[in-house]
């Protein structure tokens, strides 16, 4: 006798319509039986990491285990940070700010600012302001806007090298902290400082003089790679994880999020700070081979799994990866489907897998009543 075959993972498909349409089917999945009470039972494997803190939301109570960072990129201090560069890299010494910049930034929390100083702003119409018509029409807080000016936007304003801009980024979390910091904001900047400025910092090239946009885009380009981390415990309840933490990891029942072509695996994005042409040169992985590595861990996760729940989205929002307006799903799930289809010698939507395992939400849109409106006689 030869060695025994393994057995394939039972897979189910699920089409949703939109983002919460797949949490809520993925609750529903998670609550079918009892809540997992070994680390290696069942994992949520999340293939766009910005969907993190939506899934937490949707998952069922008891204990969660969270091996995977959350985007820094999309914490309110990184948005600040973003908002702030791109007005002061838009700024012109005749004409002055973009007022809607302005506005933008003043609207943020962590300016604290009435909405009728918001609203004088707005109601000044011109696209441009100086700084001394901005604190004319602050009226009884031109202190706050007056601050913001000389403790964040001038010293930005100044700034010629990467170990000036580190500086100035830390006077602006000086000033953000007379405001009140979640505990997950205070992570953010602490992660800002440790991931980004801290690098940034001991360079060798931190005192080069560069020109302010270069400056920013290297900063902006870091600051959207970094993660804030979470602290979990590995051994206990449900396992939420992205792709590669999977990696010598076996589950015995495996959700995944996301499998939408674009996400996984990523479209090519160009760097910048390394392009492909360079990463070939310093022998280092290019875009072909890290979606063949990216490959690999799925097969394998998937593989090593006795039961498996894929989903994904098809409508879609503007700036998506798209096929003809709309998101499709992943080359990896047409991979399995054609699999299931070679093997049955018929079409998916035709053999049994396809009745037991596949669903589909719908966009119903109910048609406005029309409210039938009575007049005096």
């Amino acid at each position: 006798l030869g060695p025994e075959k393994p057995q394939k993972p039972v897979v189910h498909f699920y089409e949703a319509h939109d983002l919460h349409s797949e949490l809520a089917e993925l609750k529903n999945r998670l609550e079918e039986g009892p809540l997992p009470d070994r680390p290696d039972h069942t994992a949520v494997v999340l293939a766009n990491t910005d969907a993190l803190i939506p899934v937490l939301h949707y998952l069922p109570d008891g204990p969660v285990n969270i091996t995977m960072g959350y985007p820094l990129r999309l914490s309110g201090p990184a948005k600040f940070l973003e908002k702030l560069l791109e007005l002061v890299l838009k700024f012109s010494p005749e004409r002055g700010f973009l007022t809607e910049g302005l506005i933008e930034l003043i609207k943020t929390p962590y300016v604290g600012v009435s909405a009728k100083t918001i609203s004088e702003l707005k109601n000044f119409g011109a696209g441009l302001i100086t700084p001394e018509k901005a604190l004319e029409l602050s009226g009884s807080e031109r202190q706050k806007v007056k601050g913001l000016f000389e403790k964040v936007i001038w010293p930005l304003l100044d700034v010629t090298t990467l170990r000036q801009l580190a500086q100035a980024v830390k006077g602006v979390f000086e000033f953000m902290r007379f405001y009140s910091l979640s505990p997950f904001e205070k992570e953010a900047m602490a992660t800002v400082v440790e991931r980004v400025l801290y690098p940034l910092e001991n360079l060798v090239f931190s005192d080069e003089v560069l020109e302010r946009k270069e400056l920013f885009e290297l900063f902006l380009e870091m600051l959207r790679r970094a993660r804030v981390p979470f602290e979990g415990e590995p051994l206990t309840g449900l396992q939420v994880m992205g792709l590669l933490e999977t990696r010598l990891l076996s589950f015995e029942r495996v959700m995944v999020i996301d499998v939408n072509e674009g996400v996984l695996p990523k479209v090519d994005e160009i760097n910048p700070l390394l392009p492909q042409m360079v990463k070939r040169i310093l022998g280092l992985p290019d875009y072909l081979e890290e979606e063949a590595i990216i490959r690999y861990h799925f097969e394998r996760l998937l593989n090593s799994s006795k039961e498996v729940h894929l989903f994904w989205q098809y409508c879609t929002t503007p700036g998506e990866v798209t096929i003809e307006g709309k998101k499709v799903k992943s080359r990896y799930v047409e991979k399995l489907i054609w699999e299931i289809e070679k093997s049955r010698e018929k079409l998916f939507e035709d053999t049994d897998e396809f009745k037991k395992r596949f669903k589909k939400s719908y966009l119903r849109l109910d048609p406005v009543s029309i409210t039938e409106k009575t007049y005096p006689e």
